[in-house]
């Protein structure tokens, strides 16, 4: 084999190594790109679902059902949908820690639990408006 042939050879090995790896790691950074996004999409439907269920339980205390005039009633619809809100909240595993670091269970229950000794919505407001803001700050971090 001459020199020049041996040169060409080499020379197209190199090409077709090179290319075959840059398919490869193209491949790898595609698909990690891709994962990525997937986590942070579930993650911002998760939140959507909180969110969507801590207002829900907020309305079912600070809007009494009218069609129920039975206190019983009235109670009942809304202990229903607390343990909707919760186990909403309990289904959520990709923002759980998130949710622990800001312990959403317990002021919640703290919310359910100064309505019930005080019959009295008036601090609502202001709770809502605390734990919407911080569930919505936590999702705005996940773009």
């Amino acid at each position: 084999m001459t020199p020049d042939q041996s040169f060409t050879l080499i020379v197209s090995s190199v090409g077709i190594g090179g290319a075959l790896s840059g398919i490869v790691i193209g491949h790898f950074l595609t698909r990690s790109s891709q994962h990525k996004q997937w986590i942070r999409d579930r993650r911002l439907e998760e939140y959507k679902m909180v969110l969507a269920a801590v207002n829900e339980m907020f309305e079912a205390y600070s809007f009494p059902v009218k069609s129920l005039p039975n206190s019983f009633d009235r109670t009942l619809k809304q202990t229903e949908t607390v343990s909707r809100c919760f186990r909403t909240i309990a289904n959520c595993v990709m923002i759980a820690d998130d949710l622990y670091k800001i312990d959403l269970f317990k002021n919640l229950l703290d919310c359910q639990g100064h309505f019930d000794l005080t019959q009295s919505t008036e601090g609502f407001g202001a709770d809502r408006r605390v734990i919407v803001n911080l569930l919505i700050e936590m999702a705005r971090g996940c773009l």
